[in-house]
């Protein structure tokens, strides 16, 4: 997926405003590398460019209001505090309000009021407070969010693991706000759009549609493998470097597909080493069943929870040799048998970890990042070799975009039925949605259409995003009750 079609741009700009973490990036000479001196700084400009321009106005006035509470009798007011008072007028005995100080602020362009900003956290009680107000605001977006940051900021890599397709007529808007939102833009080596006509054809004929792509790139990834445009399994050029690869994602069928994936590739590795030669296609289908069986158990009882616990998959394998063994005549013990299995890289559990973006617990990724930043010191970007996969819509982006069905012989007409992301994920079928469009309005199916203007057409999601963030914000948690 790093190469684009002949004649279109790369995935990522090279004149991006945002800079990438190279994937060698721990190994190049120290001249080359991309080190923050000053990680918490970096944290709080970029979480502030993130801000609306009233929101960037009211915290630079929540700050002026707290060095107006902090100053001392006979002390020389902060200039943040002089600048206010001379541009309105004020004596130096007038209190300044939170109205007064929001509103001066919001008199200067938005893109010239981080440098007030990076200017008075050199101070470490206003650094300090200014980071507390971010993670407060981290705490009302989409936890995935804060999850990355945490990641990057410990060293690691970020991706993108989307069921989007026509990735050179979407990537431009989406990435430019993704990079803004986490600092740094994603590489194309780390960026998948698994439907993409063009870029991901090796994908195309998987059963299972969207959720079996997303896990066939994990686990291909995970192994330093990809299969090439003529269905061949080939070495890749990253992927055995990563030692741990996090996948987030919202909807069920994908996170039960990697899942089902992770228990298959246990009881293979398992049936392998008891010898049971299930490479047979009624072997094959046995083994299928069971993964099938253990799944759907274990996705009911405990969703994704427990895919990173050992003692999970643990008793998974105590299972499995508890009813197989008796009829191999021998039996392996659990610890060394995976012992043997981690030895030999085929442990798929040890490098995949999932986790499901609607419930992930915020506050370990905020301890994670209040305790790097209490440690002020330069941090090397991309020094762990680590990844976090993320889907984009309603994982890392709250874009609320509609699926039309219309009348292909009006299409300026209005829409005959709109539908949300969320009700698509659960029936992710285009046939399904005709149907119901054509029982409401009367009109023959063959006469109607999805409309995905909203997901292929550059200006609508540019316009999409600015009205997110009309809305309350392009990253705002829809999942909170």
């Amino acid at each position: 997926q790093t190469a684009s079609e002949p004649g279109k741009p790369p995935l990522i700009p090279a004149k991006t405003l945002h800079p990438h973490i190279p994937l060698n990036n721990a190994s190049l000479p120290a001249h080359q590398r991309l080190v923050l001196h000053d990680p918490a700084k970096k944290f709080c400009e970029d979480r502030f460019a993130n801000l609306t321009a009233r929101g960037q106005a009211a915290l630079l006035g929540e700050i002026a209001l707290k060095q107006q509470a902090d100053l001392s009798d006979g002390t020389k007011p902060p200039l943040l505090l002089s600048a206010i008072r001379s541009r309105l007028s004020l004596s130096s005995d007038s209190p300044i309000t939170s109205e007064i100080a929001t509103s001066f602020f919001l008199d200067f362009p938005p893109n010239q009021m981080g440098l007030f900003l990076s200017r008075e956290i050199r101070n470490p009680d206003i650094r300090s407070f200014v980071l507390e107000r971010c993670f407060d605001e981290l705490r009302t977006q989409l936890p995935a969010v804060a999850f990355t940051l945490a990641h990057l900021y410990a060293g690691g890599f970020y991706g993108l693991l989307t069921a989007r397709g026509g990735r050179d007529q979407e990537h431009r808007p989406q990435l430019e706000t993704i990079s803004q939102i986490f600092g740094h833009a994603p590489i194309a080596e780390l960026t998948y759009y698994v439907n993409d006509p063009l870029l991901s054809k090796r994908l195309a004929g998987r059963f299972g549609g969207t959720a079996s792509r997303k896990a066939a790139v994990l686990t291909n990834f995970a192994c330093g493998l990809k299969e090439n445009a003529e269905g061949f399994v080939v070495p890749m050029s990253i992927g055995k470097r990563f030692n741990e690869i996090i996948f987030i994602d919202d909807e069920d069928k994908n996170l039960k597909q990697v899942l089902r994936c992770l228990i298959r590739g246990v009881c293979a590795h398992v049936f392998d080493k008891i010898g049971w030669v299930y490479r047979t296609p009624e072997m094959e289908m046995l083994l299928n069943d069971r993964a099938d069986h253990l799944t759907e158990a274990e996705f009911a009882a405990h969703k994704v929870k427990r895919t990173g616990d050992l003692s999970f998959w643990s008793s998974l394998v105590d299972t499995l040799l508890s009813e197989y063994t008796r009829h191999t005549g021998h039996y392996q013990d659990r610890e060394r048998l995976i012992a043997d299995l981690v030895a030999e890289k085929r442990w798929m559990p040890d490098t995949i970890k999932v986790h499901d973006g609607r419930t992930l617990d915020i506050e370990p990724s905020i301890e994670i990042l209040r305790t790097l930043f209490r440690e002020n010191k330069p941090l090397l970007m991309g020094s762990i070799p680590s990844v976090v996969f993320n889907d984009i819509d309603r994982t890392i982006l709250a874009v609320d975009a509609k699926f039309y069905v219309i009348n292909k012989n009006a299409p300026g007409a209005e829409p005959i039925l709109v539908f949300n992301q969320e009700q698509f994920a659960q029936e992710p079928n285009e046939s399904h949605w005709i149907t119901e469009a054509s029982k409401i309005s009367g009109i023959p199916e063959e006469l109607l259409e999805v409309n995905w203007t909203h997901f292929r057409d550059e200006e609508q999601i540019t316009s999409d995003h600015l009205l997110a963030y009309h809305n309350g914000g392009i990253t705002k948690n829809p999942h909170l009750s």
